[in-house]
């Protein structure tokens, strides 16, 4: 099985949560324990479409990040293919 699909979906998650950061810089959220239980949503969310494109072992999980973000740490197997690893994503301006 190809993981473009498990890539794209990963790809979205990661802007979203930017997304959640970037309210955080603008002060809508007002810190990232704040905007925590939002993120969490949306891993569980997006936990369950991975696991709906056959993904194994899915895990993914939200964290307060040194500088007050919200960051992403993920492992799953596509396939045969493990992924796993950690990102803070956010916009620089």
């Amino acid at each position: 099985m190809k993981s473009g699909i498990h890539l794209s979906i990963m790809r979205q998650l990661f802007i979203e949560s930017g997304e959640i950061n970037d309210r955080i810089v603008a002060g809508d959220i007002c810190s990232a324990r704040t905007g925590l239980p939002r993120a969490r949503k949306l891993c569980d969310h997006y936990a369950r479409i991975m696991q709906a494109n056959n993904a194994l072992d899915v895990k993914i999980e939200p964290y307060v990040a040194a500088g007050g973000w919200i960051g992403i740490t993920y492992s799953f197997t596509a396939g045969v293919e493990p992924f796993c690893g950690s990102v803070v994503t956010r916009t620089l301006s």
